[in-house]
């Protein structure tokens, strides 16, 4: 067992409330001010209205919600003490002179601490808010010394510590977790400076030259974007062939082109370059006269030199604020008019300018030729899809065919588009579908001859280059050959959006390969060409797993998805690299978008596997089998639901020689499933909850963040209840009611949801809100359940997600557990008592310090150099599979700190 780290926090050098603070700080020194504080000597805040709530957070960990309101410092100074509350006061610096913040605690059973850093020298940024080391925000108004002294002189502030130097982040943390084993909940995110876009850029950028594993030499492999990426075609080293820029929402990459469909390995952008969001963004130009870029309605002109650094205004320019936005010249003058995709409707803008800076002038909106305004899918673009002479609509229709509408007006003439759609089709014919979801689309002459070619990008961010044959099918319709994804040779490993890397020895040649799932379903088998494992790495370029004698791949349809039908072609695969059925090869355990555990047997030999198709895990259960209450499939009498995107871990946990499986139950809590051997079988036995968590107050969301929810105010956390028939509250994100977001942070209210699934009627989604007056006939958790680790408690699409990975990562014997957390990767949850089989973990926060996106992460050990301390890799939201090695047990958050 081990033992609880003590509360010696903030012994050393206590300032006692009638010292003053001067004499303890040196002159133009910086300094600490730590507060250990009892948070529930305050009460908690009934008012929960409006945007006020925000998070002081360490590395994007909430450590305490904190509620805000405006006052004058005699209102603040006064209430505070009164209320039994805390108050910190500072100035911000884009608010009136002589008014004041006041932020309250919230209340929770736990210790809260609280670090102040302050530097009078640095008149740009005299007080720093942090949390156990991270800044939350910089005030650029000085908070005068009488102020500061009042919240040290707080009586309820009983253990206050000035450190006459200022604390490095690390000591900060290191010194928050020798306080307690505890950390805190969140209620709601804080909204970060805008500043913070460009930072989550530049780590991307970062973590691809630091951490990215790479190709050997020689290696190629398909382009992989991120989440939604937009390709921008344009030449960027002036060698008469277009470029590939690929758009998305962590930043810019540019592939510089080798050839038709081949390109060298990406350059990602600095900060300056990426600007804001790029969801929306479009090549502007088509016929290359423009070669700047539209980012919703911001007109980019320099965009080859500067990027989104500069936008420029343009005359006339009248478009909502989420239309896409392209250049064409409709009626022949030489001068790029404007064609704006907005609310379903397109509409036209007529250029009087040749210059960069076009001036518009006659706003039209296009008709078709029955006199009906045109309705359009906002994902169409212009162009001359047969080659007349004057400008089409292609746009992608929402089960991912192209469709179009053809310019039926004559040549140079403000358009006219038919009534009716006609479908694209191949060279022979057949009606084209693309392969992915939600695909982006650019026009322009790829190949130079003459005539527009189309390039699509998928869900996983990858590029695909429809051609046009400039010529006519059987059936009359203009002709397209669909090209192979392209490709780039060397960089770093990616595999698509959502990449969930495991890693074992597939090959059997002494080395750990990758096999990896993305959220399009495939499976891929990266294989390890390093000479020894202590040599550096280098991988082969990704081959499909076959299974089932085809490349593997699942596609939820219109049924198994969680948030409807709308994720038809999405597959959101997750495997696990184990020798499943112990016969010497190593199998592939599966979870899907679907949440039915799955494996693929190796049916082939040891160097060279080979898969049967996918087959379900069974469970020997007692009656019928325990499923999540949003199913919309009917499990079989011996399978094994899960919640759906969740890793499965395969692993001896109570140490009899065969492997047991580790999954997120039904409910969202982490279950245990033993293996036994009877007459020379193996069997699974239902799932047993023995994992508990030393934080009892709150529960986890798919991000990892902690939720605590008292909607009565009787200091119960209400996901910790049932309802009269025996059945948990969940919670589901109101998007609705959104408070405020921004590029790392999404806050909504949050809404406490009965079990209303109807079994009957496996397509509702409705949910019913649980009015705070119900739940006093609700039953709070037993003090066993309430200790148990339930690691999500969302409800359906908000439900699962959740990737973990269970290894001896601290080294003394026991095994701890990685969870993804957002942003930045990885958590540690420390294994600090086990009792047979029953274990408790501790949340120790982030391991990694780098952004790995909105999404979910999947961090898994692994031991590449056989060292036998555990490494982690990282699959992240835009595909790269990072990777961290270690070379000691002691780079673990919480460890005691050395002081300087």
């Amino acid at each position: 067992m081990k033992k609880r780290a003590s509360l010696l926090l903030l012994l050393t050098g206590a300032l006692s409330f009638a010292d003053p603070l001067t004499p303890a700080v040196p002159a133009g020194s910086g300094f600490t001010l730590m507060c250990q504080i009892r948070a529930d000597r305050f009460p908690v805040s009934s008012t929960t209205k409006g945007p006020d709530f925000f998070e002081l957070q360490h590395n994007g960990r909430a450590w305490f919600s904190a509620q805000a309101r405006w006052n004058n410092p005699k209102e603040a100074q006064k209430e505070s003490p009164a209320r039994s509350r805390i108050g910190f006061w500072f100035r911000p610096a884009d608010d009136k002179p002589g008014e004041l913040y006041r932020s309250e605690l919230i209340g929770t059973n736990e210790w809260v601490h609280l670090a102040i850093t302050y530097n009078p020298q640095d008149s740009r940024a005299p007080l720093r808010l942090l949390l156990n080391g991270t800044l939350v925000y910089s005030y650029a108004n000085t908070i005068n010394t009488p102020e500061l002294n009042e919240l040290i002189r707080n009586p309820k502030l009983t253990d206050v510590t000035i450190r006459p130097q200022a604390l490095q982040s690390e000591h900060i943390r290191q010194l928050a977790h020798q306080g307690s084993d505890s950390e805190y909940r969140t209620m709601r995110r804080f909204e970060q400076p805008g500043d913070q876009k460009a930072l989550l850029q530049l780590e991307n950028s970062e973590r691809q030259k630091q951490y990215g594993l790479r190709y050997a030499e020689g290696e190629s492999d398909i382009i992989y974007g991120e989440l939604g990426t937009v390709p921008i075609l344009l030449d960027i080293n002036n060698d008469g062939l277009l470029d590939l820029f690929a758009a998305g929402t962590g930043g810019l990459s540019v592939y510089e082109r080798t050839g038709p469909e081949t390109f060298s390995p990406a350059q990602r952008y600095e900060p300056s370059y990426t600007g804001r969001n790029r969801a929306d963004t479009h090549a502007a130009s088509i016929r290359g006269n423009l070669p700047g870029v539209f980012d919703n309605d911001r007109w980019y002109p320099h965009f080859l030199e500067t990027g989104y650094a500069a936008s420029a205004p343009i005359a006339g320019l009248d478009v909502d604020k989420n239309a896409s936005i392209f250049f064409a010249d409709w009626n022949g003058d030489g001068f790029e008019d404007l064609v704006s995709i907005e609310k379903g409707k397109c509409i036209w803008f007529t250029n009087t300018s040749q210059s960069r800076r076009p001036i518009l002038a006659d706003k039209k909106t296009a008709k078709n030729t029955g006199g009906s305004t045109l309705k359009i899918s906002t994902r169409a673009i212009p162009f001359d899809w047969d080659n007349d002479g004057d400008w089409d609509l292609v746009y992608i229709q929402n089960r991912d065919e192209l469709w179009v509408y053809e310019n039926e007006a004559a040549p140079n003439t403000f358009p006219v588009y038919a009534e009716t759609p006609v479908r694209l089709v191949t060279e022979s014919g057949q009606p084209f579908t693309y392969f992915s979801q939600n695909a982006r689309l650019a026009a322009a002459d790829w190949d130079n001859d003459e005539d527009i070619d189309l390039i699509l990008s998928g869900q996983s961010g990858d590029f695909q280059w429809l051609e046009n044959l400039n010529r006519k099918t059987p059936n009359q319709l203009p002709a397209w050959s669909v090209h192979q994804r392209f490709q780039k040779t060397g960089g770093v490993l990616t595999f698509g959006a959502l990449a969930t890397p495991s890693t074992g020895d597939l090959d059997g040649d002494g080395l750990d390969d990758i096999v990896c799932g993305n959220s399009d379903g495939f499976l891929c088998w990266f294989k390890n060409r390093s000479l020894s494992p202590t040599a550096p790495l280098e991988w082969a370029a990704a081959k499909p797993i076959i299974s089932g004698g085809k490349p593997y791949r699942f596609m939820a349809g219109e049924k198994l998805s969680a948030q409807g039908a709308g994720e038809r072609k999405y597959g959101y695969t997750v495997p696990t690299l184990a020798d499943w059925d112990q016969d010497g090869l190593i199998d592939i355990l599966l979870n899907t978008i679907a949440g039915k555990a799955m494996w693929l047997r190796n049916i082939g030999e040891k160097n060279a596997p080979a898969f049967s198709a996918a087959q379900p895990i069974c469970v020997q259960w007692p009656d019928s089998p325990d499923a999540p209450p949003w199913n919309t499939w009917q499990p079989g009498p011996k399978d094994l639901p899960v919640q759906w995107r969740t890793s499965l871990d395969a692993i001896d946990w109570n140490r009899d020689g065969l492997l047991d499986l580790i999954i997120v139950d039904h409910e969202g809590y982490l279950a245990w499933l033993q293996r036994q051997k009877i007459d020379d079988q193996l069997i699974l036995l239902p799932p047993e909850r023995i994992f508990e968590n030393t934080d009892t107050h709150f529960v986890y969301d798919y991000a990892h963040y902690r939720e605590f929810k008292d909607e009565n105010q009787d200091g119960i956390n209400d996901f910790r209840l049932r309802d009269p028939q025996g059945a948990l509250t969940y919670h589901f994100r109101d998007t609705s009611a959104k408070l405020g977001r921004d590029s790392r942070h999404r806050r909504y209210k949050f809404t406490l949801t009965e079990n209303t699934a109807d079994l009957d009627n496996p397509d509702r989604r409705d949910l019913t809100p649980l009015p705070s007056v119900t739940l006093d006939s609700y039953t709070p958790l037993s003090s066993e359940e309430n200790r148990l680790l339930r690691l999500n408690a969302g409800w359906a699409g908000q439900s699962g997600r959740c990737k973990f990975d269970l290894t001896d990562w601290d080294g003394d014997g026991d095994l701890d557990l990685l969870v993804n957390y957002y942003p930045h990767g990885a958590a540690l949850m420390e294994n600090i008592q086990q009792t047979g089989n029953r274990a408790v973990f501790s949340d120790r926060g982030p391991i990694l310090d780098l952004v790995c996106g909105a999404h979910s992460p999947c961090p898994v050990a692994t031991d590449f150099n056989k060292d036998g301390i555990p490494d982690l890799l990282m699959g992240t939201e835009d595909g790269l599979l990072i990777y961290q090695p270690r070379s000691s047990f002691e780079d673990l958050p919480g460890r005691a700190p050395t002081w300087p």
